[in-house]
């Protein structure tokens, strides 16, 4: 615990320096003593360890951590802080008071804070007592972050935000309790950070440049050009403070700090494919050619025998070679053809 809170400054001389760290009360209805009690590690319900890291000193201002004396912070705290501190206490009792034995929350619905009145805070009427008193005591005279308080002179806007607050923290303490993981994304363009049921959306990371983003409601966050890792705060170690001389027990707790460095993607090539051979085609078979028919021999007439005539007297031979003579009767024409050949006597 020493390593973790760093002693303050006094702010008046001879003054002791004091740790200061935001402290919830886990056991209700009991009376609490600020001085004497020992601390040690503990564990308690994720969700309520949640809230105490996430809405303590490092929250909106919420208190003075160094200088002035031992109940300084009271006069350091952000009064506009008031709601989610109160919040954030009223569900750290339902996590771990009731389930240690009070009843706080017995026979209530805390997400029925803000629709029914007699859920959650109400302002307190008895005795004549004001409500905006000593609220505005010292809320509206603290620091504030620079700016006016936002709940002056109206208790009842208060007491509607710190209701709201109730519905809202039990929303996201559920959805951000730890542990928290960190990875890369799968194609290592960013990170990953994911509690104990889901994302972690909306955490501030910080990179090696100065630079700042915020994960998305996947948990993702990319990483920029150049930058070479990131730091973030996750949910840390939880402190049990046993209450002495019958007071109550305490709790806080503290984060841890995220270092991540980028992951070296070594690309390597893809090796070049070796291209497939090319198969020969097979030849399409030949239709043998349809052979040239043979032409059938013209056949040769045979010579007629030639008639010998009988000598004429001449020394020459003739060849009529036709001859024609028409007989006309009037009965029936006819067409005589013949041929004789004139050979000259041997």
């Amino acid at each position: 615990m020493d390593g973790d809170c760093v002693d303050g400054t006094p702010a008046d001389e001879g003054e002791n320096t004091y740790c200061r760290r935001l402290a919830y009360c886990i056991e209700a209805d009991t009376p609490i003593n600020l001085f004497g009690s020992p601390w040690g590690e503990a564990t308690f319900d994720a969700r309520a360890t949640y809230l105490a890291w996430k809405y303590s000193n490092d929250w909106h201002g919420g208190i003075r951590e160094t200088g002035g004396s031992t109940l300084s912070l009271i006069t350091g705290a952000d009064g506009n802080a008031t709601p989610a501190l109160a919040a954030a206490q009223a569900l750290i009792w339902k996590w771990v008071s009731d389930a240690n034995g009070t009843d706080v929350w017995d026979g209530f619905n805390t997400a029925d804070a803000v629709t029914d009145p007699n859920t959650g805070f109400s302002a307190e009427t008895a005795n004549d007592w004001n409500p905006d008193s000593p609220m505005d005591s010292y809320l509206a005279h603290s620091d504030n972050l620079g700016g006016p308080y936002l709940y002056l002179d109206d208790p009842d806007a208060l007491i509607a935000a710190a209701n709201q607050a109730i519905v809202d923290l039990e929303i996201e303490a559920t959805a951000k309790q730890g542990p928290w993981t960190v990875a890369d994304s799968a194609d290592y363009s960013g990170i990953v950070i994911t509690g104990a049921v889901g994302p972690i959306y909306g955490e501030t990371v910080t990179f090696n440049d100065g630079t700042t983003a915020v994960t998305d409601a996947n948990g993702y966050v990319a990483w920029p050009d150049g930058v070479t890792s990131l730091d973030f705060e996750a949910v840390g170690t939880a402190y049990l403070g046993v209450g002495n001389n019958d007071s109550q027990d305490l709790m806080m707790a503290f984060g841890q700090n995220v270092n991540v460095t980028r992951s070296v993607v070594e690309e390597i090539p893809l090796p070049t494919p070796t291209p497939e051979p090319t198969p020969e085609p097979t030849p399409e078979p030949e239709e043998p050619p349809t052979p040239t028919p043979t032409p059938e021999p013209t056949p040769t007439p045979s010579p007629e025998p030639e008639e010998e005539l009988p000598a004429t007297g001449s020394n020459y031979s003739a060849r009529i070679l036709f001859g024609a003579a028409f007989l006309v009767s009037f009965s029936m024409p006819f067409l005589l053809l013949g041929a004789v050949r004139l050979k000259r006597k041997e």
